[in-house]
């Protein structure tokens, strides 16, 4: 509005430089520039001079940053893998590019419904998110819309969730224009109202401008059930942050260290500071030629959490702990702090009392059944799969510091004489810690039992098993939980 051609010049060469999909928002920003004059209905302003800010930006977009962005990409990395051309993200329309969208859309108009109905409830709500706060005043101005419209083609077009979902970046592209819309059709409304009419659509405005920020925001339980963002969370700090935050204190800044990606953020800051290579099956060659580097690094400390894995790193973490001189200087809740050359016993570390039910073990011979009598309502129950097998379960597959060590299973039986003969065993390093064995005649019918099972650790473990066993034939056991407790 103010013609300031230099500063959009500058800008638009910035944007363009942050994410490759801004060539696209120029283009149309440019397109709007050509074209405005007309909209606007400034005849006398059509001339040469009043397009050369729209001609400068094509130039620049398609000529200087689309041919210098591949030239440089290229040479860095002249066969790019499929999965990082997006083409994916346009199967339901039937394009592998963004590029390829508009002659295809023309030929195949049975694709775009595809594309458009594909999770169109999503769709729906990402746009009554974007819209539905400003849409009076937007249709106001709607010419402020265009450079908004490839953004909105390759979305609503798109399968990928992220480019239709409120609380990814994506929607940075088109939020600045529908704003600028929204203020320019209140300039408009306010040039054919009066005074009280334009002070009552500003106070409407300004309530329905909050109310939908709150709907909106993480804190909102309107937002639950859309599969917004992952990160697009309700934040908030539990005892579990409090243990990762007083790990993380425990480890000097200028040490280097290794961790999983969501740990990462508590370490980001620092220069030696490296986050595990999750898998990818789209380009194996590309992961091993990194995971083959970050695992050779050998940092002094290595930072883990076994219940939160987001992308089921932490396998190679123990893997780098278990063939290195790491030792264990800090255990909490299932977060181990390892540091490289450490021999004594940990600094910190809390007494295990660890409960494993159906879902930590993994049942074989046994099966998952609904049991109102037990602690969950599910437990594993006898299932005959396999004659050559006796495993009635095995897991969880813990890490646990040195110590003695008490387990205790909680199982009944639905037939005393049956006359079962089960084994359970604690079991780490292919070595069997101790074991004991029981037999179903010893148990009452439909009545949860204790059954006890001591062991030591002299050294930390990586893989502890708490183990059960068929000795005879026949059984109809049934296992509610384990409990792992570390005696003083």
């Amino acid at each position: 509005m103010k013609k300031n051609w230099g500063g959009i010049l500058i800008s638009a060469n910035l944007a363009m430089a942050v994410q490759e999909q801004v060539l696209y928002i120029v283009l149309a920003f440019a397109g709007y520039l050509l074209v405005k004059p007309l909209i606007e209905r400034d005849k006398e302003g059509y001339n040469l001079r009043s397009r050369l800010p729209g001609i400068a930006l094509v130039l620049i977009s398609v000529v200087a940053w689309r041919l210098l962005s591949v030239t440089v990409i290229s040479y860095f990395n002249p066969v790019i893998p499929d999965h990082l051309l997006a083409g994916q993200h346009f199967a339901v329309l039937g394009v592998d590019a963004p590029l390829k969208i508009p002659l295809h859309v023309l030929r195949n108009p049975g694709a775009v419904i595809r594309a458009l109905t594909y999770e169109w409830y999503n769709k729906v709500v990402y746009i009554l998110g974007l819209f539905a706060p400003v849409i009076f005043l937007v249709l106001q101005s709607p010419q402020y819309l265009i450079p908004t419209l490839p953004w909105f083609a390759i979305s609503l077009l798109s399968n990928y969730p992220p480019y239709y979902r409120i609380g990814f970046q994506y929607s940075a592209y088109v939020i600045p224009f529908i704003y600028a819309s929204m203020i320019a059709g209140f300039g408009r409304v306010s040039r054919i109202s009066d005074g009280a009419n334009l002070r009552r659509s500003m106070t409407i405005l300004t309530v329905v401008l909050v109310a939908s920020s709150l709907a909106l925001s993480p804190l909102s339980p309107l937002t639950r059930g859309f599969y917004m963002s992952p990160a697009y969370q309700k934040p908030g700090q539990t005892t579990r942050t409090d243990i990762v935050h007083d790990m993380v204190s425990m480890i000097p800044p200028e040490s280097t260290v290794m961790t999983q990606d969501n740990l990462f953020p508590h370490l980001s800051s620092r220069e030696n500071a490296y986050v595990m290579v999750p898998s990818t099956f789209k380009d194996v060659a590309t992961w091993k030629n990194a995971i083959g580097w970050i695992t050779s690094l050998e940092t002094e400390y290595i930072l883990i959490d076994m219940e939160t894995d987001p992308h089921d790193t932490v396998k190679f973490l123990l893997d780098i702990v278990k063939r290195g001189e790491y030792g264990l200087i800090s255990f909490h809740d299932n977060v181990y702090l390892y540091r490289r050359g450490y021999e004594t016993n940990p600094v910190s570390y809390e007494s295990i009392n660890i409960t494993y039910t159906s879902i930590e073990l993994i049942p074989q011979n046994m099966k998952a059944v609904t049991d109102t009598t037990g602690s969950t309502g599910r437990v594993l129950a006898y299932l005959n799969t396999s004659i050559r097998s006796r495993t009635l379960w095995y897991g969880p597959y813990q890490i646990l510091p040195t110590g003695e060590y008490q387990a205790v299973f909680l199982v009944k039986t639905m037939d005393p004489g049956a006359g079962g003969y089960i084994t359970v065993d604690a079991y780490a390093n292919r070595t069997v810690l101790g074991s004991t064995t029981f037999t179903e005649s010893t148990l009452k019918k439909g009545e949860w039992t204790e059954v006890r099972l001591r062991f030591s650790l002299p050294e930390v473990v990586y893989d502890l098993e708490l183990r059960g066993f068929l000795v005879t034939q026949n059984t109809t056991i049934r296992l509610d939980r384990i409990t792992l407790t570390q005696e003083p």
